[in-house]
């Protein structure tokens, strides 16, 4: 690991080559005893000089010795240097990814940070005055990784307010979607942000036989579909954006069986046989007319029948 005074930037080079499979890590800490209560968010420049995903998160330690970290509802704000928005990124396998050789600024909101207790209750103690704060890093057995860490900066709470509500943003709607044997498979999408008014669109990521997606998020799948996985896109206003996968599955029905052997998947049109042909005489418009009136006749001749016996009586 090397630091410049110059630059205010850590270089941390990091081998995992010879060693055991598992999950190693790297921690880069500050002890300085500082007080966060007029701040909202930290922010740090990151640049992954590797060909693999770098898997960051932060701690923060409170006075009181309580360890805060991203949580799994909490989001990050990534922003490329080469794009203009900035891009909602929540935890997984409990880290930040950013892809191979990202270059750019990482802001992590205090309003995701947390901690998560043995019941798996997320709390969020207020963020006052701390003990310590780092960065960690973790990667698997057999890999390098080369980064570049720096820029750190904290923002003032004011500054911060909206990044707090957006980095809040709820999204709903399942993650796994059926792939239709017939008709049409619906799924509806939403992303709530608490109290804001920021207009959301959702759009494919990129286009895909047999799917859509409205601009409010009604996903629409036909039997045409294909693929495993889809990639949605969600704009929040003109600053934000936000990606999620949905996994898509065959029906249940395609393989389900009664007791006899015989399938319940519905037939298609043209798996279905014809009980009568069109060019039968007795399915003709004619003939459907003379059934009609000989039917009408006979029930007004019962009618008749029953009104003139009820009259005798």
């Amino acid at each position: 690991m090397e630091s410049s005074t110059d630059t205010g930037e850590t270089t941390v080079n990091v081998s995992t080559k010879d060693l055991d499979k598992g999950t190693y890590g790297v921690y880069l800490y500050d002890t300085e005893l500082e007080d966060w209560s007029s701040y909202g968010a930290l922010s740090f420049h990151v640049d992954n000089q590797s060909d693999a995903p770098l898997r960051l998160n932060v701690i923060v330690t409170l006075a009181d010795g309580i360890s805060l970290t991203v949580v799994d509802k909490g989001n990050a704000i990534v922003q490329s240097k080469d794009d203009t928005k900035r891009e909602l990124v929540g935890l997984t396998l409990g880290s930040i990814w950013l892809k191979a050789h990202f270059q750019g600024i990482v802001s992590v909101p205090f309003s995701s940070l947390g901690l998560q207790n043995a019941a798996g209750m997320q709390e969020k103690p207020e963020i006052a005055a701390i003990a310590s704060w780092g960065i960690t890093a973790n990667m698997d057995e057999g890999m390098e990784q080369r980064f570049l860490l720096g820029g750190y900066q904290l923002i003032p709470k004011e500054d911060a307010a909206i990044s707090n509500q957006v980095a809040g943003a709820v999204l709903t709607g399942e993650l796994q979607a059926l792939k239709p044997y017939i008709g049409e498979s619906i799924v509806q999408y939403g992303l709530s942000i608490r109290d804001t008014q920021l207009p959301v669109t959702f759009k494919l990521a990129s286009p895909m036989d047999g799917a859509s997606i409205s601009q409010d998020g009604r996903l629409a799948l036909t039997p045409s579909v294909q693929a495993d996985k889809i990639t949605i896109d969600v704009d929040i206003g003109s600053e934000w954006t936000k990606s999620f996968n949905v996994e898509l599955f065959p029906s249940w029905s395609l393989h389900a069986k009664q007791a006899d052997g015989t399938s319940l998947t519905i037939p298609t049109n043209d798996e279905m046989s014809r009980v009568v042909k069109d060019s039968d005489p007795f399915v003709t418009p004619r003939a459907l007319t003379i059934a009609r009136t000989a039917i009408a006749v006979i029930v007004a001749g019962i009618g008749l029948l029953y009104i003139k016996w009820r009259r005798r009586r």
